[in-house]
């Protein structure tokens, strides 16, 4: 079975609540509400239903919930009030929720009438088995499966897929919502256009892999990216996942990050860039996180490879969390160019 990140979302009448079972939310993919929540105190699947809520906030009993939760119709209780169409009420046997925008159920409760204290949980998505439907598209088998994700690799969206899902963050979606060896070939083909000659292909792959964690993906990025960096360098990131990024480049840097810390040759090619002055936020920003005792001891070196750029290197100081360590990089890298 699949599962929900942070045990599901709780969602309004505006944002998508599904009805296909395999469907689920993925962090940090925009909000999908779960549809197979279950309480882990009175056992009942979570029932839902829009511009319906108490027609009170006082307590009602358990004993009324239990017999609420029973009617096919809930508005021929006296308890229920027609409301405002976006809210969604929400209801097991035991505990009840209206929901006017989203909350994860792992969200801390801090206040009761804006955050869930429910004891809900995802009860599970079964794995998608083919024929299936795939946002308007019918998948027959793991072959038109390989040909759908090629196509969508190559920036076909299905006629189904959700408005905020774009550039192909359903895809991404897709990915979870699969067997492990199903998934496994979305990776494969995800992977393999990273040398692709057309552009949309390389950009969907780099970003699928920001949310599809896989060391081997970006041993294979790196490959591509050390051999050819004309694919790279210079074409422009439609649909950059950072304001500071404009190239495929930096996505594939952003990639990068996660292996610094646990590939020597990653590792290695990060801080070369640095030293040889290839300034960009998406290089630099994976060197402080990743590779801060290193800059420490080189700051000056990679501020004097790049002169001009010492302002970016200097905002990627900020994703440091202590000020002093901010405070001492910073210091340093101004007076190694002469602009302390």
């Amino acid at each position: 079975m699949n599962r929900c990140a942070n045990n599901g979302c709780l969602v309004d009448t505006k944002l998508p609540l599904p009805t296909d079972p395999t469907e689920l939310y993925v962090a940090p993919l925009p909000p999908v509400g779960c549809n197979k929540l279950r309480c882990v105190h009175c056992g009942a699947a979570v029932r839902n239903a829009p511009g319906l809520a108490f027609a009170t906030r006082d307590d009602v009993s358990a004993a009324q919930l239990s017999e609420l939760y029973d009617l096919k119709d809930l508005t021929k209780s006296r308890l229920i009030d027609t409301t405002h169409p976006k809210f969604r009420l929400y209801i097991c046997r035991c505990s009840r929720w209206l929901e006017n925008d989203h909350h994860f159920i792992t969200t801390p409760d801090r206040d009761v009438f804006t955050d869930p204290n429910v004891p809900w949980r995802c009860d599970g998505h079964p794995p998608i088995q083919f024929p299936h439907d795939i946002h308007g598209v019918r998948v027959a088998t793991r072959d038109e499966l390989r040909d759908f994700v090629v196509r969508a690799l190559h920036g076909f969206d299905p006629p189904g897929a959700m408005p905020d899902e774009k550039n192909a963050e359903w895809l991404r979606r897709l990915y979870y919502r699969l067997s492990p060896a199903d998934a496994g070939l979305v990776a494969q083909l995800a992977a393999g256009s990273f040398g692709d000659a057309d552009p949309v292909a390389r950009q969907r792959a780099l970003h699928f892999f920001h949310d599809v964690p896989d060391p081997a993906a970006r041993e294979r990025l790196a490959d591509q990216f050390t051999a050819h960096r004309n694919l790279f360098a210079g074409i422009p990131d439609r649909s950059p996942r950072h304001t500071t990024d404009s190239t495929l480049e930096h996505a594939a840097w952003r990639l990068l990050h996660g292996s610094i810390p646990t590939s020597p040759r990653i590792r290695d090619l990060a801080r070369a860039e640095a030293l040889a002055g290839k300034a960009s936020r998406a290089l630099y920003d994976g060197i402080v996180k990743a590779d801060a005792r290193w800059l420490d001891e080189h700051v000056a070196e990679v501020a004097r490879a790049a002169p001009d750029h010492v302002k970016t290197l200097e905002q990627s100081f900020r994703v440091t969390d202590d000020p002093a360590i901010y405070e001492g990089l910073r210091g340093r890298a101004l007076k190694a160019v002469g602009k302390a």
